[in-house]
């Protein structure tokens, strides 16, 4: 399965009609050095950056726009979630508030808010890789 993950900086828009995203000053290739040294995910996450190629006819391209990820199943989509939690807490304190992980899958976009077991379940059934939760209590079956 194939997922994309970004890094972006989030400012509420006030009115709560959207939300605004601002440049993240290498975030998401920073993020990107930290799933390869993340044993977790390194052994089972083959990475390929996305960057955008040069405008202008430069020779350099910008900094990645996204992470493309082979993952071998849906549950390490809680490890990247963690593991964001852990980034995200390497920021600037002043920049923790905003960061905020953005991962793709097919033509669905989901923004993670958070970094509990709970968001991760959220995220991965918004992006079709968990049944709907159905609303029963764990361990129950539905009839």
């Amino acid at each position: 399965m194939e997922l994309r993950v970004r890094v972006v900086r989030i400012r509420p828009s006030g009115d709560g009609s959207a939300d605004e995203r601002f440049h993240t000053g290498g975030w998401t290739e920073a993020f990107a050095e930290w799933m390869t040294e993340d044993r977790r995910l390194s052994r089972s996450v083959r990475e390929r950056e996305g960057r955008v190629p040069p405008g202008d006819g430069g020779m350099s391209p910008d900094p990645v726009e996204w992470i493309s990820l082979a993952v071998a199943s849906a549950s390490l989509l809680t490890d990247l979630i963690g593991l964001f939690g852990d980034f995200r807490a390497s920021l600037p304190r002043r920049e923790q508030q905003s960061a905020r992980l953005e991962v793709e899958c097919g033509d669905t976009r989901v923004t993670v808010y958070g970094e509990t077991a709970e968001d991760a379940a959220r995220a991965a059934r918004a992006l079709g890789l968990l049944p709907e939760d159905d609303g029963e209590a764990p361990g129950r079956a539905a009839s």
